[in-house]
């Protein structure tokens, strides 16, 4: 049988980071839809 899995601190920092690189990806993503808005309306 398989032991339950128990998440480790090294785990937790990965979902942390996780979290954080999807946050800054989304920001990311909208700066440069709003780059492109800028550039249509000129």
């Amino acid at each position: 049988m398989r032991p339950s899995y128990i998440p480790s601190w090294r785990d937790q920092s990965q979902v942390t980071d996780f979290y954080n690189n999807a946050r800054a990806f989304k920001i990311y993503r909208q700066s440069i839809e709003d780059c492109s808005i800028i550039s249509k309306n000129r």
